[in-house]
């Protein structure tokens, strides 16, 4: 099993989204986006200490331009490659949410 990021429809649900990563390569994930400037990529500190954010389109722009100038570990690129696919594919969105399948 692994973590899954869903979205929020404009009524009031959720559309299902797809596995972006395994439990341990989601705290991995983790550990990166802590090194991360909070204000310069609140969406994505959202997504992470929350489990969800309510900032789609953001949350696309900032792990963007995470993956260009933070230079994360191959493992954790992967991941974050997976995360900005679903934002960007569902930017339509209200809000995506953290869906742990353990």
């Amino acid at each position: 099993m692994g973590v899954c990021i869903d979205f929020g429809d404009d009524k009031g649900g959720v559309v299902d989204g797809d596995e972006v990563a395994t439990n341990s390569g989601w705290a991995r994930f983790g550990d990166w986006v802590d090194t991360l400037p909070r204000r310069q990529y609140r969406a994505v500190v959202e997504l992470w200490e929350l489990g969800t954010t309510s900032e789609v389109k953001q949350l696309a722009r900032q792990l963007h331009k995470a993956l260009e100038t933070a230079k994360p570990p191959k493992n954790v690129r992967s991941v974050a490659e997976n995360v900005l696919f679903l934002a960007e594919k569902f930017a339509w969105s209200n809000a995506a949410f953290v869906d742990d399948e353990s």
